[in-house]
This record gives C-alpha cells, sequence and structure tokens, in this order.
C-alpha cells in the first residue's frame, strides 16, 4: 500500500475535527482506573497515603512513604459490555482481554545525609492509562440522513473536473494528485463521485440550466444503516520518582512522565434499503485510523503528617504535551441492484499520512486527606480538579476550529474518589468509590463517570499478595460522520476488571 504525505491546510482541519475527533481528545486526556490491585481496591484514592508502587501517579511524594525497597507487578483482566442506542434501537457487544496492567519498583535510602532528611527514595514505575480495546455494533433505521450527504456536502467546494480521473491516471494516482492538490475535502469528494453515489448536472426541470451535484440514491423516507466499529491499542506512562522525607512528617517529591500512545480503528458502514428503483442496493464505505503519539508531562507533590492520625496531601499534574502523527487509509464499495450488474470498488490503496500535530492535555489539581486508624485500617479522600476546556492542538492558526470547538465543548470537571482498609492481622480487606463529573458541557455527548471496587491482601512478610474487584459505568455519544451525515448515536459502557499483584520487599 502506497504512503501519502499531506500537509495541506484543508486537510488538517477536516482530520482534527473529524478522524482524530473530540471523543479522541478527551480519550488522550484521561486515564482509566489501572495500577496495583491495592489501588484499584481503594479506587485510587492514595493522594495522601503513599506507599503503593501505584501511589506515586497521583502524588509524587508517595514514594518517601515506603519504610523499606519494593518491586512489583499487576496482571488483569477486563469485560466490556457496551449498549449501542440510536432513535429505538439498541444493540449490545462485549469485549472481553486479559492485560499486563503495573510494573514499578522503589529503592529507599534511609537517614540520608544523617541531618533533616529522614529517608530519600527513587521510583519507577510502568502503567496503563487507557485500553482501547473494544469492538461496537450500532444499527438503525436512519430517517434523517443518509451517506450521500456525506459525499455530497465535500464536493459543493469543487469544480467536477477536478473529481474526474486524468487521461493516464488510475484510482490510485488520481487520489494521491487529488489530495496533493485540493487536500483531504476532495478526496473524500471524488470516493463519492467515482463509485457512482454522485453526479453532476443540471437540478432544474424546467429549461433553466443550474448545474450542481446530486445523488443517485433513492430511498422512501429512510434508509437502513449499520456501523462496525473495531479499535484497538492503548495509552501509557512510564513514571520516573524521586522523593525524600524531611524531618518526621513532611514528605515533597516529583515525576518526570513519559507518554504513548498507540490507537487504531476500523470503521465499516453499510447503508441499505433504497427504494426499488435505485441502481444501488447497497453502500459499504470502510475508513482505518492510526494515531501514534509521544508525550510528556511533570508532577509536583507534597504529604503532611498533621499527627499519626491525620495525613494530608496535594499534588499539581501538569499538561500532557504530545506529539501525534495520524495516518489513514479508506475505501468505497457500491454495489448494483441489477442482476449481473456493475458494483464500483474505489480502493486507493493508499495510505494518507498527515503533518504532527501537537496536542495539550488539560493540567489537574489533587488535593487529599487520609484518617490512619493505628495498625487497623484508614480512610482516605482525594479531590481532583480538571478543566478539560484546557485541551489544544496546535499549531493553533491550522487548528483553530478545533481548539474553538473544544472550548465550546468541554468544560472544568470535579472528581471525588474514597477508599478504605481493615486489616485482621495479616489480612486487609477493601473498597472504594469513585465519581468524576461529565467533561462535555453537554450531557448527551457523554456522561459522568461512576464506580465502585473491592478488594483483599495477604502480607506473607517479604511477599504481598493482593486482588480486586472493580467496575466502572460511563456513556458517550458519537456521531458518524463530521457532515453531512452527522446522526448520534449513543454508547453506555459497563467495564469490570478484576486485577491480581505481587509485590517482593527488597
Amino acid at each position: 500500500m502506497k504512503k501519502q504525505f499531506f500537509s495541506l491546510f484543508v486537510g488538517l482541519i477536516t482530520f482534527a475535527v473529524g478522524a482524530q475527533g473530540i471523543n479522541e481528545m478527551i480519550d488522550y486526556s484521561t486515564s482509566e482506573l489501572n495500577g496495583t490491585a491495592r489501588f484499584k481496591s481503594l479506587s485510587g484514592a492514595f493522594g495522601a497515603l503513599g506507599g503503593d508502587l501505584s501511589a506515586i501517579t497521583i502524588n509524587p511524594a508517595g514514594s518517601a512513604i515506603f519504610n523499606h525497597s519494593e518491586v512489583g507487578i499487576t496482571l488483569s483482566t477486563s469485560s466490556l459490555e457496551n449498549t449501542t442506542s440510536f432513535f429505538e434501537n439498541s444493540k449490545l457487544t462485549d469485549q472481553n482481554q486479559f492485560a499486563f496492567d503495573q510494573a514499578g519498583v522503589v529503592f529507599v535510602m534511609k537517614n540520608f545525609g544523617k541531618g533533616n532528611w529522614k529517608k530519600i527514595s527513587f521510583g519507577f514505575n510502568y502503567q496503563t492509562q487507557r485500553n482501547f480495546k473494544n469492538n461496537i455494533h450500532a444499527g438503525f433505521v436512519n430517517n434523517q440522513n443518509s451517506i450521500e450527504d456525506y459525499f455530497l456536502d465535500y464536493a459543493q467546494e469543487f469544480n467536477v473536473e477536478d473529481l474526474k480521473e486524468l487521461d493516464g491516471e488510475n484510482t490510485t494516482s488520481a487520489y494521491i494528485n487529488i489530495g496533493n492538490s485540493l487536500g483531504y475535502n476532495a478526496q473524500q469528494a471524488f470516493l463519492g463521485f467515482q463509485s457512482y453515489l454522485i453526479d453532476y448536472g443540471d437540478l432544474s426541470n424546467d429549461g433553466i440550466d443550474n448545474p450542481g451535484y446530486y445523488s443517485h440514491l433513492s430511498h422512501n423516507g429512510s434508509v437502513d444503516q449499520e456501523i462496525f466499529l473495531d479499535t484497538n491499542g492503548m495509552s501509557d506512562q512510564l513514571n520516573f520518582n524521586i522523593a525524600a522525607q524531611f524531618k518526621d512528617s513532611f514528605y515533597i517529591g516529583m515525576n518526570l512522565n513519559f507518554h504513548s500512545i498507540d490507537y487504531r480503528e476500523k470503521s465499516d458502514f453499510y447503508e441499505y434499503g433504497y427504494a426499488s428503483d435505485t441502481a444501488v442496493r447497497e453502500v459499504r464505505f470502510y475508513n482505518e485510523l492510526y494515531t501514534l503519539g509521544k508525550g510528556f508531562s511533570l508532577q509536583l507533590g507534597a504529604i503532611g503528617k498533621i499527627n499519626n492520625n491525620i495525613r494530608l496531601g496535594l499534588s499539581y499534574q501538569s499538561p500532557t504535551w504530545y506529539s501525534l502523527e495520524d495516518e489513514i487509509s479508506q475505501y468505497i464499495v457500491t454495489y448494483s441492484s441489477e442482476v449481473g450488474g456493475l458494483d464500483y470498488y474505489i480502493d486507493p490503496n493508499v495510505i494518507v499520512v498527515f503533518d504532527n500535530a501537537k496536542l495539550q492535555t488539560p493540567s489537574s489539581l489533587t488535593a487529599s486527606a487520609a484518617f490512619v486508624f493505628g495498625k487497623k485500617g484508614l480512610l482516605s479522600i482525594d479531590y481532583i480538579n480538571k478543566n478539560y476546556r484546557n485541551t489544544s492542538l496546535s499549531p493553533n492558526n491550522q487548528f483553530s476550529i478545533a481548539n474553538a470547538l473544544a472550548n465550546e465543548t468541554f468544560t472544568n470537571t470535579n472528581a471525588i474518589r474514597i477508599g478504605s482498609e481493615y486489616r485482621i492481622n495479616r489480612l486487609s480487606l477493601r473498597g472504594g468509590y469513585r465519581f468524576e463529573e461529565n467533561p462535555y458541557k453537554v450531557a448527551g455527548l457523554g456522561s459522568e463517570t461512576k464506580g465502585f471496587s473491592l478488594g483483599m491482601g495477604y502480607d506473607f512478610g517479604g511477599t504481598l499478595l493482593s486482588m480486586s474487584y472493580s467496575k466502572t459505568s460511563s456513556g458517550r455519544g458519537r456521531q458518524l460522520y463530521t457532515t453531512g451525515l452527522t446522526d448520534q448515536f449513543n454508547i453506555s459502557q459497563d467495564l469490570s476488571n478484576v486485577s491480581l499483584s505481587l509485590v517482593f520487599k527488597l
């Protein structure tokens, strides 16, 4: 398959708002509840606790709470259930996956400097942020829009001669040449024109010349549509941590975080149910998107022991600055309704590679409190504030539309995490709850995130074994396409996860 490197302004605008999408901007700015089984059992409420390998992802001062060096690893299995709805139709799909969630190590040096600095620690932790593996099927009867509207919208800005194959060109070379000269929008119009979905001619019936684009599709007020979305990949982070204990009750820390994104989406759309006088029986439109990204962020944090029972924590997470590269390939097929009729299979066999974009995710501030009841147990609470309106793409002169849309669509959110632990000798029983507000201003575009967790752990002395179960519910809306066929279907998701962690004291 040929690669076409694409840097035209019009293409970047379309891709930023469309393929990369508002939903993807949220996905790259958020993380699921991943980490050690103990961390998950308490729903991630570790901002004032520390002493856990995943706790340093919330407050980097937490590694100085460790009394000795530790190394640990976490494996998990998850089940994701999707319910998609559009008008009165709904479908249920599910996805199961086994994953490697976390691995880390903390080295603790006590009596550092033999002065007020009692301890210094160095930590390294790898952790999954989001797992994109999913499979969604939505089917519905649409009485508003058709796939023809998608291609007609793109075609309006181009001369019909621009969408034709020139002498000596084939589909591949024409698709590349049109993209290089006119951009991604023209390539979309080209696919619709060459696949016999749209045409150009006199739109009037009164003898007055009124040329324009029109559709070859005819339907009686509604069409049947189905879309299959297959996503894969993940976003993850690697934390390089340093923290220190000052005197007996104050801890500070810093993380240098390195992030990566590997996102793949296959979108397979079908439309059928046309009127009997239509030459087209069915349309299939296939798009495959690949996004690869690298990013960096910084975290600062502090924990203070007010007394033997109360701890307070405060941490700051900087924006994550990503460099993203997007690729897309696509084809379209129109199937003839006539016996022995001609099907149009327009496959450019080209990967369009867009110029790198810069994505800045929002920063966040976490305030925490923990109540420790001796060796019997604890209660921990985290409050997180995050302004998603600060999500932006750059350079701004090329992504002004996407940034304006993000500013209008996203909002400031508050989140609460609560966790508790009760110890019976070497056995620990755990539970937690978390809630995060909807990052979208409009409820139909998303929903709040709710989840609970349970778990237990056993301390064998030099080894700690922990297990957790968590369930999270959330929702979002998704447009079929960004222009013309803009109808939205809603997705409700329930994610269940079981994790097992093994930690060794060094």
